[in-house]
């Protein structure tokens, strides 16, 4: 799902729930990190996003809004998709893809 935003992987620990990834603007080339950890709950997952921009003050709602993206994937994906009845701490944090 990243890299169909058009983000670089940079690095992927599964086994922590942790991704990083890059984003690259088409404007004036510059690069905003991206940080993805899911931890395993009782009753699902913890997603925390972070993304931010390598230069200047403001990024003019650009990560908030790389955020909000991803979210509305992660919602239409997960829309039609099973519910589990493993535990939470017995499923992979995500799938590649």
């Amino acid at each position: 799902m990243t890299r169909a935003l058009g983000w670089e992987i940079v690095a992927a620990e599964p086994q922590h729930g942790r991704l990083e990834a890059t984003d690259t603007s088409l404007l004036f080339g510059c690069k905003d990190d991206i940080v993805i950890r899911i931890t395993p709950r009782e009753r699902g997952s913890q997603l925390d996003i972070r993304s931010m921009s390598r230069v200047g003050r403001s990024d003019v709602g650009v990560n908030a809004q790389r955020i909000r993206r991803l979210l509305k994937r992660l919602t239409t994906a997960t829309a039609h998709t099973p519910r589990s009845t493993e535990p939470a701490s017995r499923r992979p944090a995500w799938g590649h893809g």
